[in-house]
């Protein structure tokens, strides 16, 4: 929807102009974000959601769709591999109430193509005046590429770590053959 359709949707809402205005903000916000954000109701039907989530998902579920629940991804994994069924995500367990907001949790997403990216997820509920869970919203972000450098970073720690014990025992072998060495030589000289 570009500016002008959201502009008159505001319009036909009876809204002030200075509320169509705060609206337009908070929606140009939402689109031009550089992370991935979207809302569920409280029984986690997806409202609403950005074009980085959708590029994050691979994918544009339709919203308010019931059979679309929790998360917008194709499939999830957890950190250690794991499936993770969507009523069992993040998203599902703050509008539970099991938690009260999620901060830098990690998920794996698989997209439709079969490619995957690991994202940040911070969820947070939104609540009635009653503190009742009315809905949640996740903002998330892509991590994949800072995962794949501290695998690497990782691996050629271990590299490093395994030469340095290489040659701290050739030194060490190399230090006993010239102990070796010399206490034969000064068994020598002595004679």
């Amino acid at each position: 929807m570009n500016r002008q359709e959201q502009m008159n949707e505001f319009k036909t809402d009876g809204g002030s102009e200075a509320l169509r205005e705060s609206q337009w903000r908070y929606r140009t916000l939402f689109d031009l974000a550089p992370i991935a954000v979207y809302s569920c109701d409280a029984s986690g039907v997806i409202r609403e959601y950005n074009n980085r989530a959708a590029e994050l998902w691979g994918r544009n579920p339709a919203p308010g769709d019931t059979d679309e629940r929790f998360c917008g991804s194709f499939k999830m994994y957890r950190p250690d591999g794991s499936f993770m069924p969507h009523e069992q995500c993040p998203m599902g367990d703050v509008l539970s109430g099991k938690v009260p907001g999620i901060y830098d949790g990690e998920v794996h997403i698989e997209r439709p193509d079969g490619s995957r990216v690991i994202v940040i997820v911070n969820i947070a509920p939104l609540t009635d005046d009653r503190g009742d869970i009315t809905g949640a919203i996740n903002c998330f972000y892509d991590v994949t590429e800072r995962k794949r450098a501290e695998e690497q970073l990782r691996q050629l720690n271990e590299e490093l770590e395994a030469r340095v014990a290489e040659r701290t025992e050739e030194l060490t072998d190399s230090q006993k053959r010239l102990r070796a060495l010399s206490a034969a030589l000064n068994v020598t000289e002595q004679r």
